[in-house]
């Protein structure tokens, strides 16, 4: 339900990490821990697109498994060590997609 609204609410992650914090917290109010859960999103947001210029991902297509993965664990290490409990058999090819669900899973739940 919560994932529904901030998509709905926010439809690019742009949006969500250039909105008012309090905007960003309000849509996570019914999942509880709304203020640590935005802070928490906005600051992954803010270095995925620090790190490759974009709130996306697609950089990573290319690449082979180890070196996607090494990418991922070269961002800070609170979200390299989120990002660590997920497996990645896989980054390139019609796999990477639940790569990328899986991130953005963990932004939005933390």
């Amino acid at each position: 339900m919560v994932w529904q609204q901030l998509k709905a609410r926010f439809p690019k992650w742009d949006d969500a990490l250039d909105s008012p914090q309090a905007a960003l917290e309000q849509v996570l109010q019914p999942g509880g821990f709304q203020r640590a859960r935005a802070r928490l999103i906005r600051k992954l947001l803010a270095a995925v697109r620090e790190r490759w210029g974009e709130l996306s991902l697609r950089s990573l297509e290319p690449m082979t498994s180890e070196t996607a993965e090494a990418e991922l664990r070269a961002l800070p290490d609170w979200i390299s060590r989120g990002l660590g409990a997920y497996s990645c058999t896989r980054w390139a090819g019609p796999s990477f997609q639940s790569i990328r669900t899986r991130f953005a899973s963990c932004s939005v739940t933390g």
